[in-house]
């Protein structure tokens, strides 16, 4: 059984992690994901984003186009930088 989700926002994902250095990708029970170090701070579900937030633990996103998804970028700087320090 394949698991959904949105091809362009793994595109997206794909470019933000080789845009940020120390970052990876991965996958997730077969989702992609992406880590800082061996922490997972970001997988696609469905038609969205689930990304790991300080202080307000897993949060999901779905935007709607390339666009939106563009305006998470700070969120996942945080995410990423959040599961880092906590390494």
């Amino acid at each position: 059984m394949a698991i959904a989700f949105r091809a362009d926002l793994q595109r997206f994902l794909d470019e933000f992690i080789e845009h940020h250095r120390g970052l990876r990708g991965g996958r997730l029970f077969g989702r992609p994901a992406a880590f800082a170090g061996r922490r997972m701070f970001v997988c696609l579900r469905g038609n969205g984003l689930i990304v790991k937030l300080p202080k307000r633990g897993w949060v999901k996103y779905t935007p709607r186009n390339r666009r939106e998804a563009a305006r998470l970028i700070p969120l996942l700087e945080v995410a990423a930088r959040y599961v880092a320090e906590a390494a």
